[in-house]
């Protein structure tokens, strides 16, 4: 399984290049996660930024962990427009929301993100890029778009585990 998030995209000469990184084929399919709570302010943009990327996730699981204001209601409604969506209900802090996603992901090649996140368009399809020069891990961070938080601090990793 290789779990990812978002890093700095842009760091390889050859993005569209699909190569094996232990045995993983990542240029196939993959899972994205994330964990959200009283987004529904950013739920919609997050779910139509993911899925109109230029490599957009195969399946995309969010864990609700309790919202009030709307996101769940929020997420159903962009289930219906969008299939691969699989929103859970999952009340707990963001630990217990990415870990209830993981284990309802169907591929191997696991992405995840944050509520009140917005990726940039190709972010997914260069992510994945310097495992086809050999890396096993990625660092990286990400910006808050609109949280309903004041301050979001955020230090990512990728990881192909054997």
């Amino acid at each position: 399984m290789a779990l990812f998030q978002i890093a700095e995209p842009g760091e390889s000469a050859a993005p569209h290049e699909h190569k094996l990184a232990i045995g993983i084929d990542l240029g196939t399919t993959n899972s994205l996660v994330a964990t959200v709570r009283n987004e529904i302010a950013t739920i919609t943009r997050l779910v139509e930024t993911l899925v109109g990327g230029s490599r957009p996730p195969d399946q995309i699981v969010i864990t609700d962990a309790g919202s009030t204001d709307g996101t769940w209601e929020e997420l159903q409604r962009l289930t219906a427009v969008h299939p691969i969506l699989r929103p859970i209900r999952a009340v707990g802090n963001r630990s217990r929301g990415r870990n209830v996603a993981i284990a309802q992901a169907d591929h191997d090649v696991i992405a995840a993100i944050d509520g009140g996140c917005v990726p940039r368009h190709d972010w997914l399809e260069e992510l994945v890029a310097p495992f086809a020069d050999g890396a096993v891990w990625v660092g990286g961070f990400y910006e808050a778009a609109g949280s309903t938080r004041r301050r979001s601090i955020g230090v990512t990793m990728i990881f192909v585990l054997s």
